[in-house]
């Protein structure tokens, strides 16, 4: 098994005889979002980045084509330890699932990132991450990243407005309800043609 090195270098390791893909987190491009940790006194240190239109660019699959964030985090360095608190806030533009326009979407994220020393990199669980004692600093682009695409409804719709009207692009509205409308009368029909089969001609 074989892993792209094209925008992030991979460590592979063995469980259960199953390989797995863990993030270096040093994707290409998201240098202003690194933290140097090393030389740190021990203790609580504040970091604010910005987030914008170009952070999403780097990544080719997502779904976000337009962001203005803030994300503010809370290190608490420990000897063996260092703990995240990781607030994002702001807007993303996004493609609404109903009319298929853009629209901004409120971004709240609020997450917590606990990180240990060990001898090597392992992602224990989503939260959770162990990188080398050798390690100087963290790369908290692609912790941003997967945070706000967590944090984006499953189903994206444009928002009401503030009498409860769907705020999406009014011309496909009007042809989603034409459609709506043409796959009832062909159910009603299906419906009325199921009774005449039904209907013994011969009694």
């Amino acid at each position: 098994m074989s892993c792209d090195f094209y925008s992030q270098d991979f460590l592979f390791y063995s469980d259960n005889n199953l390989y797995f893909c863990i993030r270096f987190f040093r994707m290409k491009g998201l240098e202003e979002y690194i933290i140097p940790f090393k030389g740190l006194s021990e203790g609580h240190h504040a970091y604010t980045f910005g987030i914008s239109g170009e952070f999403f660019e780097k990544f080719p699959s997502t779904d976000v084509r337009k962001g203005d964030l803030t994300a503010s985090v809370d290190l608490l360095r420990r000897s063996s330890f260092m703990e995240f608190d990781i607030a994002i806030k702001g807007t993303v533009e996004v493609v609404c699932d109903r009319c298929l326009e853009y629209y901004q979407q409120p971004v709240d994220v609020n997450e917590h990132l606990y990180v240990r020393f060990g001898d090597v990199w392992a992602e224990e669980t989503e939260s959770v991450v162990v990188i080398p004692h050798e390690e100087t600093q963290i790369d908290m682009g692609q912790f941003f990243y997967e945070f706000i695409m967590l944090a984006l409804p499953y189903r994206k719709i444009h928002p009401d407005d503030k009498d409860g009207h769907p705020t999406c692009d009014p011309e496909m509205l009007r042809r989603l309800k034409e459609i709506a409308v043409d796959e009832e009368s062909v159910k009603s029909s299906n419906a009325i043609w199921n009774k005449l089969k039904d209907i013994n001609l011969n009694q």
